[in-house]
């Protein structure tokens, strides 16, 4: 199992928790530090010298930056306006935990750098993907500074790829091995040695759009199923067995009634990407040199076994694609979406739930994989920024104070707890979070016109099924182009 990217707070953890807090608590009061700008900082810095761990006292890890520094002025950061939750630019304290641990976080954060974040914003989700890049391309050409640019992981990716973007491997004051930083998602974005963008306890978005299977307890016990958690201790938990179930609670002679009981059903064809990912397929994957290439995944056996059976389960009387959402009104045993669901929809429906991972394509299949929807941020810095230096400070700051204030509030205290029912959600989140898995093809998607989702998508959702092998046979040479195109962007 992948190593777990963001924080984790289990049991076996404890005693080393109590061993930090206890060598905090032992230690000498930590003197103020000595103010420094970013550039006086350099590599050779030694973080909060005057501590004794480098945990805080809650037991969390510490950066490595100095303890004070004061870079001064204002550093500019452009966001997306029409982001889904709550990310950006708290102006005040409110009854929402997570956005007063955003206000507290960007209030330290300040304190500590001695520099003011200036926040503007401008609309840049999907439908807006090219007016944002736009804009960021347009306000460059003109001379005007933006320092740092966060948006959808399509729109930043897109003002990557016209070079708009800083590499990040150059910023010593970033470090990439730290718990804030996803290692899967650095691992697979960067080549050459180039990383254009990053994400992590910065965006609190990256938690909210981890794919999540949601099943109905109420009905899980009606027909006497067996429980999803203990399907996926015992490594039962495999497409095969998660479309039995399904099936089992589908009284077809009463299809279409106001009383039917569907097996699965999502609001949107966009939410079955995850039948994709969590048979552990991918669409680019590493050469032996190291730079991206065709997956064979994406066009191998397996993969045909896994879209047609989707396609086949997804267009059956046992699933449906509805609006209203007739998961809410307790007449489907399964549902797909992002983890925000149970905050959004469910904390205010009837709805007795629980939460399980994807399921495995078979039990061979070593892990659970965990696809992430698009609506999350990705951070960058601007090829016009005239602190660079000092972006990359912020950058990693914001990162790491959001990793000890931000998510504990987000996954902890909200998704874990205030939108859980039971002992076993905060597992199974831990479990979603630790198997999110990157894709270099999905993240690019653009320059591939989109095909990285939409070919296996819409043949998993197609009326009329049609060989996805043969769908992927016609479109290789194509491939091939949108691949040389990609990788001139980090040449």
């Amino acid at each position: 199992m992948k190593k777990n990217f963001f924080i984790r707070i289990a049991a076996g953890f404890l005693a080393l928790l109590m061993l930090a807090a206890a060598l905090v608590a032992c230690a000498d009061k930590p003197g103020e530090g000595e103010n420094t700008t970013a550039a006086q900082a350099g590599s050779e810095s030694k973080p909060n010298e005057t501590t004794a761990s480098i945990y805080d006292e809650n037991g969390y890890l510490l950066d490595k930056l100095p303890e004070k520094m004061n870079l001064g002025g204002d550093i500019s950061l452009l966001y997306w306006s029409d982001v889904e939750n709550t990310e950006f630019e708290v102006l005040e304290t409110t009854g929402d935990l997570v956005e007063n641990a955003i206000f507290k976080r960007d209030l330290n954060v300040q304190d500590r750098l001695g520099v003011t974040i200036v926040y503007s914003s401008t609309p840049g989700n999907n439908n807006n993907n090219a007016a944002y890049t736009n804009y960021v391309k347009n306000a460059i050409n003109n001379g005007d500074t933006i320092d740092i640019f966060a948006s959808y992981s399509m729109t930043t990716a897109n003002i990557a790829t016209l070079g708009l973007a800083e590499n990040l491997l150059e910023y010593k004051s970033m470090d990439f091995t730290a718990p804030w930083w996803p290692a899967d998602l650095i691992n697979e974005t960067t080549i050459n040695n180039k990383l254009f963008f990053c994400s992590g306890d910065i965006s609190t978005n990256l938690l909210y759009m981890m794919y999540t299977v949601f099943f109905n307890k109420s009905i899980i016990s009606d027909f006497n199923l067996e429980s999803p958690y203990d399907l996926v201790a015992a490594n039962e938990w495999t497409f095969e067995k998660f479309m039995e179930m399904a099936n089992t609670v589908c009284d077809t002679s009463n299809v279409g009634s106001s009383e039917y009981i569907y097996g699965f059903n999502t609001t949107s064809a966009v939410h079955v990407d995850p039948f994709f990912y969590g048979a552990g397929l991918r669409t680019l994957e590493r050469g032996e040199d190291g730079t991206p290439v065709i997956s064979d995944s994406w066009h191998s056996e397996k993969t045909e076994s896994v879209i047609a059976g989707a396609n086949a389960f997804l267009t059956s009387a046992a699933s449906v694609t509805s609006t209203p959402d007739v998961f809410l009104t307790n007449r489907s045993l399964f549902t797909m979406s992002r983890a925000v669901y149970a905050k959004n929809s469910l904390a205010n429906a009837d709805v007795e739930f629980g939460i399980a991972v994807t399921p495995k394509y078979d039990k061979e299949q070593e892990n659970y994989a965990t696809c992430l929807a698009f609506p999350a941020s990705l951070y960058g810095i601007s090829t016009s920024s005239q602190r660079k230096e000092d972006a990359s400070v912020v950058l990693e700051a914001l990162a790491s104070e959001g990793y000890r204030t931000v998510t504990p509030m987000l996954f902890e205290v909200s998704l874990k707890s205030k939108y859980a029912q039971d002992s076993e959600t905060g597992k199974m989140f831990d479990l979603i979070r630790e198997t999110v898995v990157f894709d270099l093809g999905r993240l690019y998607t653009t320059v591939f016109n989109k095909r990285t989702y939409q070919l296996f998508r819409n043949a998993m959702v197609a009326a009329t099924y049609t060989s996805y092998s043969s769908l992927f046979k016609a479109e290789s040479k194509q491939m091939d182009s949108y691949l040389k195109n990609l990788l001139k962007s980090f040449e």
